[in-house]
């Protein structure tokens, strides 16, 4: 199918300055200031819906739709197979999607899930600007719902709507199933529906992660833990950071349920704070401030004292893994800390240990926001052969202990 200029037909306009409906108690939060800049560089624009075409891992036709602005479309040229990268075999189905107590339909493990494993590697059923207004929306949805294909479109019907009886029907599956895909960066912000991926059910300490790779063009949910046959996988709808209280009320809003997982219902007195300090991004920052004060030799700094410093920051380093992974929230957080304790075992001199952490660090790397695809190399050289590739190596050993 050919694109379709949506332009002239649904009359589409661009803003100069940041629509009113993006304002929040009369401010404007930096993700809204990020969108209003984004929607204030065009006075209009075109949108287009495409289909697309591509070859999934088995070789076979696929279709997906696509809700572009006109800039978006043109990275897209036809014919899209050609551009798309082919998945790789999807691993074996260790899920199944079934009726879950009071939630509705869930996702639960056939079999025991080893930590790191891959789950799921979902591309959309379909994707859209998440800066289009609502009565747009309702009229290019009802469009892209009668393009999809009868398989797809029966399966997408079926996905949950929570939303008030206000929001069109389509518009609230849309709403209550979409996850954002940033598709380049600094452009609009882009969401998408995923069929198998939006059954899986929300905890506050998901056994999962979720990671959008824009590349391949796929979502990869990932064991964060190791997951028992039987046991119900889940993921997270709200910011696993935000306080208990924060959480479940925005939970209640957005999609009309109260959570009862373990973590809300067995709150700790300590849980807000332990999730909000040893998730920011100051603590991440200050935990290369500490490797670094050990590690840079301008520092004139006695070995005992660089002893202490890493020792110090070692027990640092458990107590947020400890507190991480008690919160449940490992998987999204815990990587940074096994990259650390990784190095720290190598300035060390400690083989067994800088591996041991290493492959924590490359097994849970799908699921890390930190780190870029270079640095598993790196590690992997380091895991090789500690003494000749860690930069650092045993530099806190005596020398007497080295030889």
């Amino acid at each position: 199918m050919p694109s379709q200029n949506l332009f002239g037909r649904y009359g589409i306009q661009r803003f100069d300055a940041a629509p009113k409906g993006l304002q929040t108690d009369g401010q404007l939060t930096s993700m809204e200031e990020r969108d209003a800049e984004i929607l204030g560089r065009q006075n209009t624009t075109k949108i287009f819906l495409r289909e697309l075409k591509y070859r999934d891992s088995n070789d076979e036709i696929e279709y997906m739709l696509g809700i572009m602005y006109e800039e978006m479309s043109n990275s897209f040229p036809d014919p899209f197979e050609n551009h798309l990268p082919k998945l790789p075999p999807s691993p074996p189905c260790s899920y199944e999607i079934r009726d879950i107590h009071s939630k509705g339909k869930g996702v639960v493990a056939l079999r025991d899930i080893a930590m790191g494993e891959i789950i799921m590697m979902e591309r959309p059923i379909f994707f859209y600007p998440m800066m289009t207004f609502a009565e747009l929306q309702e009229r290019i949805f009802n469009d892209l719902v009668a393009k999809m294909q009868p398989r797809t479109r029966e399966r997408f019907l079926s996905l949950s709507n929570v939303k008030d009886s206000t929001v069109p029907h389509l518009l609230g599956i849309q709403a209550t199933n979409s996850m954002e895909m940033p598709l380049k960066e600094g452009a609009e912000r882009y969401g998408g529906v995923f069929l198998d991926i939006s059954r899986i059910n929300h905890s506050c300490g998901p056994n999962t992660t979720r990671q959008w790779n824009r590349y391949l063009f796929v979502t990869i949910v990932q064991a964060s833990r190791n997951i028992r046959a039987g046991e119900e996988i889940t993921t997270w709808y709200e910011p696993v950071n935000k306080s208990h209280a924060d959480r479940r009320f925005d939970l209640e809003r957005k999609y009309k349920f109260k959570c009862t997982c373990g973590y809300c219902t067995n709150t700790s007195t300590t849980s807000d704070y332990d999730r909000a300090y040893y998730t920011n991004e100051d603590a991440i920052v200050d935990l290369e401030y500490r490797y670094l004060s050990i590690t840079l030799a301008g520092l004139k700094v006695q070995n005992n004292s660089r002893q202490k410093a890493a020792q110090d920051f070692l027990q640092h380093l458990i107590r947020g893994l400890v507190i991480l992974t008690k919160e449940g929230i490992e998987g999204i957080f815990a990587q940074v800390y096994y990259v650390y304790l990784m190095q720290v075992y190598g300035l060390r001199g400690d083989k067994t240990k800088l591996r041991e952490w290493g492959f924590k660090a490359i097994l849970m790397y799908i699921g890390s926001p930190y780190w870029s695809g270079e640095k598993i190399e790196q590690w992997i050289d380091w895991m090789r052969d500690p003494e000749k590739n860690f930069p650092y190596w045993a530099m806190l050993l005596d020398r007497v202990k080295r030889q």
